[in-house]
């Protein structure tokens, strides 16, 4: 006996979340999506200017040669897909709110009802430091220019590392074991400097 019943339905769409940017924030909250998806009603785009991003908690690990380059590189539309988002890679150039739009580079505007923004952050540099430094963010970037490093023969006889926190202390101990006792690493916080060891 054939059923009469119609295939169901998908679910109408009533809301549109989208993440725009590939920072920290983003990529826990789809590893969490995976896990535990949102109503079938609710589509989630996750929007990213690049199809790769290199994860920061990895970094010191990549620096000091405990991890390659590639272990520590997220696959974007990978993970967008194992969160079940649509995933577009755009470079974000505004917003639209009156229209609830995130505006792209190219491309038509992605209309939202939930926007959030993790897009990661580039530091201002003071003038003059960009022909003597290595700044850390965008990690792409700084790795480009660190591997340069290491290859252009011998290295520094000093580096100092600019920063004190948890991240500033992690890359100068990363930086030393990578650079072993050739290079003198001090770490640099406010008015207090210290060489590490």
């Amino acid at each position: 006996m054939r059923s009469t019943k119609a295939p169901a339905a998908a679910p109408l769409l009533t809301r549109e979340v989208v993440l725009a940017g590939a920072g920290a924030a983003h990529l826990v909250a789809l590893r969490g999506l995976a896990r535990q998806p949102l109503p079938a009603d609710t589509r989630v785009t996750f929007v990213a200017r690049e199809a790769e991003a290199i994860y920061s908690g990895m970094l010191p690990g990549v620096l000091a040669g405990r991890l390659s380059r590639e272990e520590a590189t997220i696959d974007l539309p990978a993970l967008a897909a194992a969160a079940g988002a649509r995933w577009i890679m755009a470079d974000a150039a505004g917003l639209d709110l009156p229209a609830g739009c995130l505006l792209r580079r190219e491309g038509p505007p992605l209309r939202f009802d939930l926007l959030s923004l993790s897009v990661g952050t580039v530091p201002a540099l003071v003038p003059g430091a960009a022909e003597h430094t290595l700044a850390l963010r965008p990690l792409d970037a700084f790795l480009d220019a660190w591997e340069r490093l290491l290859a252009g023969g011998p290295p520094p006889g000093r580096l100092l590392v600019v920063g004190g926190g948890a991240a500033g202390v992690e890359v100068a101990l990363a930086a030393a074991r990578a650079l072993g006792g050739a290079t003198a690493v001090a770490l640099a916080r406010g008015n207090e400097r210290r060489t590490m060891e």
